[in-house]
């Protein structure tokens, strides 16, 4: 009788707090797809850190070859994170992971970041797609800029209370295979 109960308490709190395929902390890449305005140059690109100094990288969009595969990404939380859309989305990096850092600058200029250690709270994947659990949050936009090594396709968060800039695109990240 008490293996019942056990086995009834188990169920019961599976039950209670499901996590869809979708929630788990697999690993995945990002790739985007553009939204508006149309811009294919913008589309199916891989998210990649570009490195700006120890520890720390702007991210972008790259085309995925051989030697720009794009980066492993999981979320990182607990049933109760995945549960109110509250986890981190770190990627796989040697000795540490590097989070999803969104980099709110001011109201205009808000890079992405990929840096050492936790991103930023409140990333959650809705049908295939990263999305950010703020009720400022009005998606990523993408532009192309010149980096410090560089021309580069970076990505932005983009909140409500802005527009996206002139010659930009809304972009969405897409979770992809791993592989």
């Amino acid at each position: 009788m008490k293996v019942l109960f056990c086995l009834l308490a188990l169920l019961t709190g599976a039950i209670a707090a499901p996590l869809s395929p979708d929630d788990t902390s697999k690993t995945f890449k990002l790739k985007s797809l553009v939204l508006s305005p149309s811009n294919s140059s913008f589309n199916n690109l891989y998210l990649e850190p570009y490195h700006i100094f120890p520890g720390a990288n702007y991210a972008v969009l790259s085309p995925k070859t051989a030697t720009n595969p794009g980066i492993i990404g999981y979320l990182n939380g607990t049933a109760a994170d995945f549960a109110d859309r509250n986890t981190d989305l770190l990627f796989n990096a040697n000795p540490s992971p590097y989070g999803f850092v969104i980099d709110s600058v001011n109201a205009t200029y808000n890079p992405i970041l990929i840096n050492a250690g936790n991103g930023t709270t409140g990333i959650f994947i809705d049908q295939g797609i990263i999305k950010y659990h703020s009720p400022m949050s009005g998606g990523f936009y993408a532009c192309n800029n010149t980096l410090e090594f560089g021309p580069a396709v970076q990505l932005f968060y983009k909140p409500k209370v802005i527009d996206t800039p002139t010659g930009c695109s809304d972009v969405e990240l897409v979770v992809a295979s791993a592989q």
